[in-house]
């Protein structure tokens, strides 16, 4: 089952604020939130020596925090004794959305939310949200109330990836913007709104089926041609979050997620949320 919000947790700011937010998410959703703490130097529970003691008083405090919050959202924690990738990856498998800091502080945080989360976000089956340490206030997630962005090409639709962002400007009650860049024949980080008249009414007639499934929701297509990666970073300057899709018949590290997949995990300010698709 895939009823469950999930967040990783290292103690970091990025890691709390992803906290935040993904409790935010459970209770739009109505889904109960899973906080996971994951050091391969865990054991079992010694009452002589705790060697487990601030990983568990890290998910108690994050636990009492969100629970002043949300006072009526379940929430449950774990402590995995493995490596934080592949415990990442089995709890992503059993979530809706998995919530992920995308960077740590000190060497063991940027390990478990650094070469971690990327590997997560190249690999998993589920939707991974990552966030960098721009979009975080000092207690939890600066909410901005903008709309939220997702990339296409509307030669593949990716139904999953156009699914997730009108769910989620719906939930938010947010706007919506639908992005298509063409990258061919520009220099670097050109950028024109003339776009071929035929682009648009390709990304438009793609969009339609969505507009009328979620009828609340306000939409704006816009087709731009420059460099993608540079183009789509720059829109979601403002955004409450910026979806982008990731293939996922071929697993992939970062570095193969395409121009506009490696610019926004490294760049954008904003959450971003990596959705697989077919």
């Amino acid at each position: 089952m895939n009823s469950v919000i999930s967040v990783g947790l290292d103690g970091s700011p990025t890691s709390v604020a992803a906290a935040h937010w993904a409790a935010r998410e459970a209770h739009l959703r109505n889904l109960p939130l899973h906080m996971m703490h994951a050091w391969i130097m865990l054991k079992a529970d010694s009452i002589e020596d705790d060697q487990n003691y601030w990983s568990r008083r890290l998910l108690d405090d994050t636990r009492k925090m969100i629970g002043e919050l949300y006072p009526d959202l379940p929430v449950s924690v774990e402590l995995a004794a493995k490596d934080p990738s592949d415990a990442l990856l089995e709890v992503s498998g059993r979530s809706t959305l998995l919530a992920l800091g995308s960077k740590g502080m000190g060497a063991t945080g940027n390990f478990f939310l650094g070469d971690a989360s990327y590997h997560v976000i190249g690999h998993a089956k589920r939707p991974v949200a990552l966030f960098r340490g721009a979009h975080v206030g000092e207690n939890a997630p600066k909410t901005l109330e903008g709309p939220v962005v997702v990339a296409m090409n509307p030669d593949r639709p990716c139904g999953e990836v156009l699914a997730f962002a009108f769910d989620s400007a719906s939930l938010h009650g947010v706007p919506l913007v639908v992005l298509s860049v063409e990258g061919r024949h520009v220099h670097l980080h050109h950028k024109t709104d003339h776009a071929d008249p035929a682009a648009q009414g390709a990304l438009d007639d793609a969009v339609t089926p969505w507009c009328e499934k979620f009828p609340d929701v306000e939409v704006t297509t816009r087709v731009e041609t420059g460099s993608p990666g540079h183009i789509v970073v720059s829109a979601e300057e403002g955004a409450e979050l910026l979806v982008i899709g990731r293939h996922s018949r071929r697993e992939t590290s970062t570095s193969r997620l395409g121009p506009v997949g490696h610019s926004a995990v490294h760049h954008a300010v904003c959450p971003v949320a990596i959705v697989p698709y077919a």
